[in-house]
């Protein structure tokens, strides 16, 4: 009786809502971003209006938008300067 209890239970949580959907593996370019930069230049974003500028860049670039955007990134003596400290340690 309590298995039958236990699937009773599973059942109506799942179709119940109790269980929320899985993100979907992009959540555009702004999250983007706010990931990419910590990994690229070492540090969070500044605030809003950096990623509000990165995002609209991408979107005005096209389809190769991101990888246009973190080559310049790249490019930067930002990320030089931080990539030199940790390859150095």
């Amino acid at each position: 009786m309590k298995s039958f209890s236990a699937a009773i239970l599973v059942f109506s949580m799942t179709f119940s809502g109790c269980y929320t959907e899985p993100r979907k593996s992009d959540s555009g370019h702004m999250e983007f971003y706010r990931q990419a930069l910590p990994k690229i230049l070492g540090r969070r974003a500044t605030g809003y209006h950096e990623l509000k500028f990165l995002s609209d860049a991408t979107t005005s670039i096209g389809a190769s938008g991101r990888r246009v955007v973190v080559q310049a990134l790249m490019e930067s003596d930002e990320y030089v300067d931080h990539w030199e400290i940790v390859l150095v340690d």
